[in-house]
């Protein structure tokens, strides 16, 4: 959706509309899917992690985003307000589990950075559908946000002890989009060195981005990326008729 909204749209207007529209129907049935089977199936609260805001809010953001790109503003505010209450409701959840349980298991533990996100990727849905301007609904996210932000500093001590592991992408998409945002803000409020902001905010994440994808390389290359297949029990001796 991203990717035929700001690049295909510019070049083939009706093209783009499509892609948006077809991958915007399938994120809606995606988030669907998961939501009746949260709802008809068990869930064991510890397994719940941020990772689960994908479906539905990031969805449903980024396709409100593509849809205000392509001109598509109803249906944008409509998936909006699909995101926006999948990240209350969600939201609360997730929070609430990693407040009064232990922390997700090593594999899980970043997936945490995910929650930079939702406030970041409603703000660029928000600056698409509304209003380009950082104005009272604006800051209202931008709080939370940097609430959020900040209080990754905390978590750093358990992130560094980690190795390398394909969860750790989840820096790469929470981080871009609060790079975005901050970018956003830089330029619409005109604060002095608004340029050299910006490139070192650009610098940073493909720095981040850039390292993330060489080490996944150098961890396929080692057969490093993903974890080794359990034993294989054996079959038991003498088995079956003699």
């Amino acid at each position: 959706m991203v990717i035929a909204a700001n690049g295909l749209h510019a070049h083939a207007a009706t093209a783009g509309r499509v892609v948006v529209d077809v991958f915007l129907v399938l994120t809606v049935l995606l988030g669907a899917w998961f939501t009746g089977q949260w709802i008809y199936g068990r869930v064991d609260v510890d397994r719940f992690h941020p990772g689960y805001f994908l479906p539905t809010v990031a969805g449903g953001l980024l396709a409100a985003a593509a849809a205000g790109a392509v001109g598509q503003q109803r249906l944008g505010q409509v998936m909006f307000g699909l995101g926006a209450v999948c990240w209350m409701i969600l939201g609360s959840v997730i929070m609430g589990r990693l407040l009064f349980r232990p922390l997700p298991p090593p594999p899980l533990l970043p997936t945490l950075a995910i929650e930079v996100a939702p406030a970041a990727v409603a703000s660029l849905a928000y600056f698409t559908l509304f209003d380009d301007s950082i104005d009272g609904v604006a800051a209202f996210l931008g709080g939370y946000g940097l609430l959020m932000v900040l209080a990754q500093l905390r978590l750093l001590p358990a992130y560094l002890k980690l190795p390398f592991m394909p969860s750790t992408w989840a820096f790469t998409f929470s981080w871009a989009a609060v790079a975005a945002v901050a970018i956003h803000w830089v330029e619409r409020r005109y604060a002095p060195g608004a340029g050299a902001y910006t490139y070192a905010l650009l610098a940073a994440i493909t720095v981040l981005i850039g390292g993330i994808a060489l080490r996944t390389l150098v961890a396929l290359a080692r057969r490093q990326l993903l974890p080794p297949a359990p034993p294989q029990a054996a079959e038991p001796q003498g088995s079956g008729a003699a």
